[in-house]
């Protein structure tokens, strides 16, 4: 190891990770770390070349890390290498499509603007809790076709899992989503993704039990990444006054404006591959089977790819980031989280006026999730004026 990478270590639970991403890029761009039985890469470019590369880089993990994650089974679409890749995304792809997606806008905004009103009468509230979390939760339980009255009990569920003091709760956690999740499927209510997975196992492009693992893969997928790309977007707006005012005035676009906050606070810092075969990177050669941890959180803040990257600007021209990844994985549900998002971010102001955050800020304990658990605000009287 030469006196650079001494230099540079990976810590995953750094509350302020850019420091240290910055000193691994310049001093340690590919580390190993035996202690914590994983390489690191660091910069955009690598990072974007592996998720690129599904022959030599494996998403399936030979054996999890993360013993509640691997409680989600057979079917799970983010632990599954081609072929099977690519059948399970054919059955979710068409419900995640930009004009699917597009046609559930009106009714997202609507549980927007309901979700916010009791911060608005209150003048204050819970932007994460109360909001983050739960619009994306309703949102995708409407599109499997369960009710979305059960947004509160699931998302409850969901926080749990983010909680690695208490290992029993996460995992009574993970089996309750999964029975609930089960127990749709055996009685599939109108027209859903649920209904689409019963309809693929019938004609036999499913196997019975995949349905658990693929239907509850997409759960965590689509609440996991937008309540945080929403809490963090909230909290960095907040402690950038001046761009907060140019997304509050539409001086900037909600959608450019999430595209930066993507970048900027990545909601995944970290995606894990696995080497199939002895590969070489910046001089350092890579064993097969050895765990390697792609830092998205790093590569959107490389000098490298954008100027002045640590600067957050929402009017900053488009340079494709990484947080949703590339490649045969990249994120199916990205139309489906940009539309969530941009529409939050209009919905906020427009319902709750300016806010400003009037409390302790509480992150996710999670080392590769950048979001919140908590993010109490203050809002103006009255909030802002409701439109049609």
């Amino acid at each position: 190891m030469s006196g650079g990478q001494l230099e540079a270590r990976y810590d995953p639970w750094l509350d302020d990770p850019f420091p240290m991403y910055a000193r691994l890029r310049a001093l340690a761009p590919v580390l190993h770390q035996p202690q914590l039985g994983l390489w690191t890469v660091a910069r955009h470019d690598d990072v974007e070349a592996i998720l690129r590369d599904d022959s030599r880089f494996s998403n399936h993990a030979p054996q999890s890390a993360d013993p509640v994650a691997a409680l989600i089974g057979p079917g799970d679409v983010l632990d599954t290498d081609r072929p099977r890749h690519t059948v399970l995304r054919s059955v979710l792809r068409e419900r995640f499509t930009a004009k699917a997606v597009g046609a559930r806008a009106a009714q997202a905004r609507d549980d927007a603007r309901t979700l916010l009103m009791p911060l608005r009468e209150r003048g204050e509230g819970d932007l994460a809790e109360e909001f983050a979390w739960l619009l994306p939760t309703v949102t995708i339980l409407r599109l499997l076709g369960q009710p979305p009255e059960d947004a509160d009990r699931v998302s409850a569920r969901l926080r749990e899992l983010d909680d690695p003091s208490d290992g029993d709760a996460a995992r009574e956690a993970m089996g309750w989503l999964r029975s609930y999740l089960l127990d749709g499927i055996a009685s599939p209510a109108g027209d859903g993704l649920l209904l689409d997975l019963v309809a693929a196992n019938r004609r036999g492009t499913l196997c019975s039990d995949e349905l658990g693992g693929l239907s509850l893969s997409v759960l965590l997928a689509a609440t996991g990444t937008t309540s945080s790309l929403l809490s963090n977007g909230l909290l960095v707006l907040d402690r950038h006054p001046d761009q907060k005012a140019l997304v509050r005035s539409g001086a900037a676009e909600p959608a450019r404006a999430v595209e930066e906050l993507l970048r900027f606070e990545s909601p995944v810092q970290s995606l894990p591959r696995h080497t199939t075969r002895e590969i070489e990177l910046h001089g350092q050669a890579i064993p097969p089977g050895e765990r390697i941890l792609l830092l998205l959180g790093s590569a959107n803040r490389d000098e490298r790819r954008f100027a002045d990257a640590d600067r957050f600007d929402v009017l900053r021209g488009r340079r494709r980031h990484l947080a949703l990844g590339t490649g045969v994985h990249f994120c199916i549900g990205t139309h489906l989280a940009r539309m969530q998002a941009a529409l939050a971010l209009k919905c906020v102001f427009e319902m709750l006026g300016d806010y400003a955050v009037a409390g302790d800020v509480v992150r996710i304990p999670s080392p590769d999730v950048r979001g919140l658990m908590q993010l109490p605000v203050k809002v103006e009287p009255g909030g802002g004026p409701l439109k049609a």
